[in-house]
């Protein structure tokens, strides 16, 4: 069993399936913990769907922030807290989440898009799009290789030697 996060899509893939079933001493799945510790926005109306992307990621062994439903609620956090990464729907009721993408883009904080309605996204983002519905564990692989192998670490984590 691979015990390091591997640095491609292919190879995270195969990582992922590959540990499906096993356990570590701790009894957790290996896979599980890909996000360890990465704070992960999360920007979704529909309720249930938002829940499961919260229990992903904390089954990810990530921390979530959020869900937020709205475009004000996202952007207190946006601008206050540290953050990994995000995750979008684009459709927010009547209105989208793209004033919520430019801003991260501005912020160089990586995101993706999850959702169904990809063709409200405008041409300037290069953001990665996941179509709704995907299983847990692609949105978890997309959202861990947006962060990358070695995730800048959290300012707060960083003590003074």
């Amino acid at each position: 069993m691979q015990n390091q996060p591997v640095e491609n899509a292919f190879e995270q893939e195969l990582w992922c399936r590959s540990t499906v079933g096993q356990t570590t001493p701790d009894g957790k799945a290996p896979h599980l913990q890909i996000l360890s510790d990465q704070r992960i926005l999360i920007v979704e109306d529909e309720a249930l769907i938002a829940f499961e992307i919260e229990d992903a990621i904390k089954e990810a062994g990530g921390v979530v922030v959020g869900p937020f439903a709205t475009v004000a609620g996202a952007m207190q956090p946006l601008e206050k807290e540290w953050l990994s990464a995000a995750i979008l729907d684009v459709r927010l009721g009547d209105v989208t989440s793209l004033p919520i993408a430019r801003r991260l883009a501005e912020k160089r904080i990586p995101f993706l898009f999850y959702t169904a309605c990809s063709e409200l996204i405008e041409c300037p983002f290069l953001a990665q799009i996941v179509q709704k519905p995907a299983a847990p564990h692609v949105l978890i692989a997309a959202v861990a290789l947006l962060i990358g192998p070695e995730p800048p670490p959290n300012p707060g984590s960083i003590r003074a030697a």
